[in-house]
């Protein structure tokens, strides 16, 4: 989403998201993996794959831009990742949902979903304190009244979350 675009991670929430999957997919020695991409729907750029070249080529192209549906829909997203799994007619897999925001009920909408066999794991990307939404035109995200949009990451709120869900959960760094 567009929140992507704030600078509280430098230099700003996507490029950092982008870094961080560079650093894990070059250090995945084995299996397969796939990626899912999500705004307000969810796209698959990859499908499971052992070629993790494949997907880091794709992934500096990633941006809120590219996304035909602004918004952002988590739920519809780890649906997709699994939707992914079942077309490669794997009975399991890891989801990683990097993401800064989870809707109120995401718990409740994704646990039926999940099993045992398909763990998932929710990387927050933000900070507690958030920060304007750069726009590539150098304009700031809006609201209504005029007033500025500050994301903030509402890193208990995820915690809690992924204690329901039986997740692992962490914020991104940069080590």
């Amino acid at each position: 989403s567009l929140s992507m675009y704030a600078t509280d991670l430098a230099p700003s929430r996507m490029i950092r998201a982008r870094l961080k999957l560079t650093d894990i997919l070059q250090q995945s020695s084995e299996g397969l993996s796939a990626l899912v991409v999500y705004a307000g729907t969810p796209h698959v750029v990859t499908p499971l794959t052992d070629d993790t070249n494949t997907i880091l080529s794709m992934v500096n192209s990633l941006s809120p831009d590219i996304m035909p549906v602004k918004g952002s829909d988590p739920v519809a997203a780890v649906e997709k990742a699994l939707e992914v799994l079942d077309q490669a007619g794997l009975s399991q897999g890891r989801i990683l949902l990097m993401t800064d925001e989870l809707p109120k009920g995401f718990a409740e909408q994704v646990e039926p979903m999940l099993s045992f066999r398909t763990p998932l794991s929710i990387m927050g990307i933000g900070t507690r304190e958030g920060a304007p939404i750069h726009l590539p035109d150098g304009s700031f995200v809006k609201r209504a009244d005029g007033s500025i949009v500050i994301p903030k990451l509402n890193v208990s709120a995820m915690k809690s979350t992924a204690r329901e869900l039986n997740a692992r959960f962490s914020t991104i760094s940069s080590d």
